[in-house]
């Protein structure tokens, strides 16, 4: 005996600005759904990333950015989980990828040889530190990828002037833009080293800022 397939689908008889109402609700729900999917929000209480990221703000976080084997480039901002530390996430900005040597000299990045740190622009910043003011250098990094951002400098610190890193392939070196107060890849202690690919949870693609208007993660590539 054929069955008859058309009472497989119900259809509801509802006036047409319901009917409307209802599949707006539906997509703003699907929409939402699919958002907490593919990204996430995380509060950033340090200014490790300033001034890109200032502290207080919120970044959002683009998990699925780098899937696929889709490329980690030298000047994204990520978001990192280091084994050893799986309660915690960290923003930090990719300097150099595997196959790079890395190190800092006089405070300066060198990447494979060459400094990718300008000298201080000019333009100095006020900023509370562990309850002290103290005034700040600004200064460019460009990476060999054209990517321009800002670094921030207190002054002679021990994280100025490091060993020689070769990144093994598959692994990516870390560094904070607020160079004089981070914990990241030039310190195996405070720090956590190079980190590797699958502790890399996502790309930083928005800054959400109160107040003075939203800063840029980097130049346009």
């Amino acid at each position: 005996m054929t069955r008859d397939r058309s009472k497989d689908i119900e259809f509801l008889d509802m006036p047409l600005p319901v009917a409307i109402l209802a599949a707006l609700s539906a997509c703003l729900v699907l929409g939402f759904v699919g958002l907490r999917v593919f990204f996430m929000a995380l509060y950033m209480p340090s200014s490790v990333m300033a001034p890109a990221v200032p502290a207080g703000h919120f970044i959002v976080v683009h998990k699925f950015a780098y899937a696929h084997d889709r490329p980690i480039r030298r000047g994204d901002v990520v978001v990192i989980r280091p084994r050893g530390y799986w309660g915690s996430v960290f923003a930090m900005r990719v300097v150099a990828v595997g196959g790079d040597k890395v190190q800092m000299v006089d405070g300066r990045l060198i990447l494979n040889g060459a400094a990718i740190t300008a000298a201080p622009h000019g333009r100095r910043e006020v900023v509370e530190d562990w309850g002290a003011t103290v005034q700040v250098a600004m200064a460019f990094e460009t990476t060999p990828d054209g990517v321009r951002y800002e670094v921030r400098s207190m002054g002679e610190t021990p994280g100025d002037n490091t060993q020689i890193y070769t990144i093994p392939e598959g692994d990516y070196f870390v560094l904070g833009d607020n160079r004089d107060n981070a914990s990241d890849s030039r310190f195996e202690m405070e720090g956590f080293g190079p980190v590797a690919r699958d502790e890399i949870r996502g790309k930083v693609v928005r800054v959400i800022r109160f107040g003075a208007g939203e800063p840029k993660l980097s130049a346009t590539r």
